[in-house]
């Protein structure tokens, strides 16, 4: 028997994969330990609630730890809170002045002598009024803490921040620099109430901090967090509007306090899913501290769903495909219903979603653990490196029938490339997986039309059991590439994107073209088979499977990516909610609809009729679902073993379809061969 170097290779792309198993198993252990949920509750948005449906907050608190929720995020007291409580009067200070110089002449003439050296005052700037010596101390020193104050100014030789005034028993505090602005009103954060905190811990909460970004001078506020952070044990933050101001000087302090106490930062998803809502200063301060992160999930971002149920849904795929495990629920915003039903929906769902997780093996609790954060080593990316390598001579060797000498000349010049980029930088993590993403698959579909052109004589299950092992097997051996490549913390979180999915989806596509050319060219040259292939007219049966091959190529390739241009129809979403219901995560349409179809109806009619263009066409449909095997596992924020439980969902249900799919086929061959007899006997009749 002759010896062939393929085997070789085999040997070594299995070897070089075992080895760099290690970032593997790292990903895989961070997943296995990152099964815990926390369900926060933002106690300002149930606060307001419960005010407008006439609810005491407290009963809705107990309500709400009854559902699941084991802890509540807190925001900073702002200058504008105080004022709806009616602890102070807030006005803006052009409205002020025009008061105090029509009703207070004495006022408006101490405030024109005293502000007189610090020029003209913007006239949008804030005016706090207090009458209470505890409130105008509270204010003072928040105030102090965050902004320049007159004493602070003149020692630095600065413009104050804010003015402080008494004048006939009240106090006024004038702000002097630019605000915070929220949608369109400015405000000024405070910090943190303390006596809430402690009512909230008494309740059997942890707390979630919800930090503000402070537009002042003065970074003394962190003392106040600090103090706040040990008194009750708090253990996530999760950064408002735009975390701090991004200085240094502030990330630093930072990064000192959640090393310090072991905080969890919260990451939030944006609206449109894809990656992380990157704050002023959040990816600096993760680097300080080695990315004691995890995901959050906002439901403020589910306010364009009109169901109560499809929220619902949206949960628990946040969790499951997304890897959420901060989820920060705020009440519902049906403008269809009143205050007290969006109430108690929210309530309910929460309640669902928790029972839902827990008997999907979710575990929920009032903190997370570290995850660890060890990134693969050097080694470890010459390895994939070298195994993608090896991969690649494969799909050479077998696509061009390459002889020993040659494919072994192109291994040795591929391998040195290989190492040599690799020491020459570490960042291949994305193109590793987009490699694989793409080679696997061209792989596997062209092995499975090396093995139809050459035992065209195989029993029919033999044949459907042998080219599904060669897509199973070679693909798997992409699957566990794509994992290995993007395995450290920051892919897992979502801080780095994989962004080749659609390349990786239509590329394959292109290159099951040039296999199919490639394994059938026999005698002829490429050219003339192209030529031949053009010129061939085609059976009803083959014309009628490629109008519909170019259709479902075309809805595949519109439909894939973060944003697809044909959205999905009301009819698949309740569809994909059936399914999830069923397995832990719902398979894919493409694998179950268009890849295992496909195959088994191939795998019949090219055994029927020996007929090439039907493994052109219909292994089109058999590419589509083999890419997106490997696509489940490219979603990096989805956790290995649910990619698994998706990619073994899609071949029962897919198995399902396909039956149901021959079944079809079988029938429609069965009319039209009967018809066709039928029209050659009458044609033959009318001869004669």
């Amino acid at each position: 028997m002759k010896f062939d170097f393929k085997f070789i290779l085999w040997g070594l792309l299995v070897v070089f994969l075992v080895m760099a198993s290690s970032s593997f198993f790292l990903r895989w252990n961070n997943e296995q330990a990152n099964l815990t949920i926390v369900n926060v509750a933002d106690y300002n948005a149930f606060n307001l609630s419960a005010n407008f449906a006439n609810r005491d907050i407290d009963d809705v608190l107990v309500e709400l730890r009854d559902a699941g929720i084991q802890a509540i995020g807190i925001r900073e007291v702002t200058i504008r809170d105080m004022a709806e409580r009616g602890l102070i009067q807030l006005q803006a200070y052009g409205h002020f002045l025009g008061w105090a110089r029509t009703q207070e002449a004495g006022l408006f003439e101490f405030l024109q002598s005293s502000l007189a050296e610090y020029g003209a005052i913007g006239t949008q700037n804030l005016v706090a009024i207090s009458t209470d010596a505890d409130t105008s101390n509270f204010l003072y020193e928040r105030l102090s803490a965050r902004y320049l104050s007159q004493a602070q100014a003149a020692a630095s030789g600065r413009m104050p921040e804010f003015f402080h005034f008494s004048y006939d028993g009240t106090d006024y505090f004038i702000t002097n620099t630019e605000l915070l602005v929220v949608g369109a009103i400015r405000d000024i954060q405070l910090g943190f109430d303390e006596n809430l905190m402690a009512h909230l811990t008494d309740m059997g909460f942890s707390l979630v901090l919800r930090c503000g970004m402070n537009t002042g001078s003065n970074n003394y506020f962190w003392q106040e967090y600090e103090y706040l952070i040990s008194k009750f044990n708090v253990k996530t933050i999760v950064f408002s509007n735009m975390v701090f101001n991004g200085t240094p000087d502030c990330v630093e302090r930072a990064a000192d306090l959640v090393n310090r106490h072991g905080i969890v930062i919260g990451v939030a998803e944006p609206p449109d899913q894809i990656g992380f809502v990157n704050q002023p200063g959040l990816v600096p301060l993760m680097q300080m501290t080695d990315f004691p992160i995890n995901r959050v999930y906002s439901t403020t971002n589910d306010e364009f769903v009109t169901r109560t149920r499809d929220r619902y849904y949206r949960w628990v795929r946040g969790v499951i495909d997304r890897n959420i495990r901060i989820m920060y629920i705020s009440t519902f915003q049906n403008f269809r219903v009143s205050v007290s039903t969006n109430l108690d929906d929210t309530i309910a769902t929460i309640a669902e979603f928790t029972a839902t997780m827990e008997d999907r093996g979710y575990v929920f609790s009032d903190s997370l653990d570290f995850l660890d954060t060890s990134m693969p080593s050097r080694v470890n990316r010459i390895l994939i490196g070298l195994s993608l390598v090896t991969a690649g001579i494969l799909y050479l060797s077998y696509l061009f029938s390459l002889r020993n000498s040659i494919t072994f000349l192109l291994f040795g010049v591929a391998v040195v490339l290989g190492v040599g980029a690799n020491l020459m930088s570490t960042e291949w993590s994305q193109m590793y997986a987009l490699g694989a993403a793409i080679l696997y698959p061209s792989l596997s579909s062209l092995l499975m039309l090396l093995y139809f052109k050459k035992y065209k004589t195989h029993m029919i299950i033999v044949k459907l059991i042998i080219s599904l092992a060669i897509i199973m097997l070679v693909n798997g051996l992409g699957m566990f590439t794509v994992v290995a490549s993007l395995a450290d913390i920051r892919y897992i979180m979502s801080i780095e994107m994989y962004r080749g999915v659609r390349i990786a989806l239509f590329l394959p596509i292109l290159l099951f073209g040039l296999n199919y050319l490639m394994t059938f060219k026999d005698e002829d040259n490429l050219f003339d088979m192209i030529h031949k292939l053009l010129m061939k007219h085609p059976t009803y049966l083959v014309a009628g499977m490629g109008v519909v091959g170019l259709a479902v190529v075309y809805i595949f390739l519109t439909r894939s990516g973060n944003t697809p241009t044909i959205p999905a129809t009301q009819f698949e979403l309740r569809v994909r909610e059936q399914l999830e219901m069923m397995f832990l995560a719902r398979p894919r349409f493409a694998e179950i609809l268009i890849g295992y179809p496909s195959l088994l109806v191939l795998v019949y009619l090219y055994h029927r009729y020996k007929h090439n263009l039907i493994l052109l066409i219909l292994g089109f449909g058999v590419i589509i679902g083999s890419t997106n095997m490997i696509n489940s596992f490219c979603h990096v924020f989805t956790s290995i073993n649910i990619s698994i439980n998706r990619t073994a969902a899609g071949l029962f249900v897919g198995s399902i379809v396909a039956i149901c799919a021959l079944i079809g086929v079988i029938i429609v061959e069965w009319l039209f061969l009967k018809w066709y007899h039928k029209h050659k006997k009458g044609a033959a009749d009318a001869t004669i």
